[in-house]
C-alpha cells in the first residue's frame, strides 16, 4: 500500500495499489467509515484498522491512477528541510526563508 495526496476540493488522501487509486473522501462516504482526511491525520490512526478499511472498498471505488490529479505527498508542510552545501542540515520555517538562506550564503533567484 501506498499514499498520495490527490488534488480535488484542496487535497485528499489516497491509497495506490498497482495502478489504482482510492480517494478516501469518496471512500469514506461510500463505506460509511471515518477515515484520515490527510496524510498528518493518518499518523494518529491504527494502521492494520486503516488497512482492514481500505480492503473492504469494492472496486468501483478505486479510480486509474492516470486519471488522478497528484498533488505534493505532503501538502501544507510547516518545515522545509534541505541539505546546505556544506552537508549540513538547515530546517527552514516559511517566513525566514531568506534569512536561512542568507545564512547557509546562498542567494534568493533573481525575479
Amino acid at each position: 500500500m501506498r499514499l498520495a495526496s490527490i488534488r480535488r476540493d484542496g487535497y485528499r488522501l489516497g491509497v495506490v495499489r498497482g495502478e489504482k487509486v482510492l480517494d478516501l473522501a469518496k471512500a469514506e462516504e461510500a463505506l460509511g467509515a471515518e477515515l484520515p482526511a490527510d496524510i498528518v491525520a493518518l499518523m494518529g490512526w491504527d494502521l492494520v484498522k486503516f488497512g482492514e478499511v481500505v480492503d473492504r472498498a469494492w472496486e468501483e471505488l478505486w479510480e486509474p491512477l492516470s486519471e488522478v490529479p497528484l498533488g505534493p505527498p505532503v501538502p501544507r508542510p510547516n518545515k522545509f528541510l534541505a541539505l546546505a552545501q556544506d552537508g549540513r542540515y538547515a530546517v527552514v520555517d516559511q517566513a525566514r526563508v531568506e534569512e536561512a538562506l542568507q545564512a547557509a550564503h546562498l542567494e534568493l533567484p533573481a525575479r
